[in-house]
């Protein structure tokens, strides 16, 4: 990156987007939505191009390290060789307009006739991304048993392959506190023998209301 010029403060650019979201409930049991998330693009002040070397290098790793000699040398020449792949030149004085990866949604929600207080939704996403595109089908079992409490449980197919998780809420007056996974998903094989670990992220937080709450008559 010696040809590039970094600057320690500032804007690099400036951008733009908006949500847009619908939502349309058709009797007491059926709702349906749809949302596009991240409509837009961002301007970059400046840019970068980086180029592909030609030349072709090939490490086929080091056979014997007690005749390698200084590995501070060999470091040295991996990492020259390494940076002869790429380089990089600065486009002074260019605005660069990249478009956002926008994201599409459509969902249902089907409250259960026997138990109202209980639903089950169905979600398709699709980012649309021509570098990093993502699809996912999640169905979900939510329910509210009581006012302070809800939870919810769901499952989905996706880019990354088979998720679960789940998420529980805890409601007070000036209070609440939720729990949850992210997801763990896994891939699998057509026997639906996992083939990679499983990956999990647990999500916490707790809200306080300060002030004086107003209650609603309905």
């Amino acid at each position: 990156f010696k040809s590039i010029k970094f600057k320690p403060l500032g804007l690099g650019g400036a951008g733009l987007a908006i949500d847009l979201g619908a939502r349309y409930k058709i009797n007491d049991y059926l709702n349906i939505s749809a949302a596009a998330n991240d409509l837009g693009a961002i301007f970059w002040k400046d840019k970068a191009t980086g180029v592909s070397s030609r030349d072709l290098w090939i490490f086929e790793g080091i056979d014997n390290l007690n005749n390698i000699g200084d590995i501070g040398n060999v470091v040295n020449d991996i990492i020259a060789n390494f940076k002869s792949i790429q380089e990089f030149k600065a486009e002074r004085n260019r605005i660069s307009t990249q478009r956002l990866s926008t994201t599409i949604n459509v969902g249902a929600e089907f409250v259960m006739p026997f138990y109202n207080k209980m639903s089950v939704g169905v979600l398709g996403s699709a980012r649309l991304d021509s570098i990093n595109p993502y699809q996912e089908l999640r169905l979900s079992v939510n329910t509210t048993p009581l006012k302070w409490l809800s939870a919810s449980i769901n499952t989905a197919y996706s880019t990354y392959g088979w998720e679960v998780g789940g998420m529980v809420n805890i409601y007070a007056q000036k209070f609440s506190l939720f729990i949850g996974t992210d997801s763990y998903y896994f891939n699998m094989t057509k026997q639906f023998i996992p083939t990679h670990e499983f990956n999990t992220q647990v999500i916490c937080g707790v809200s306080y209301l300060f002030g004086q709450t107003h209650n609603q008559q309905q």
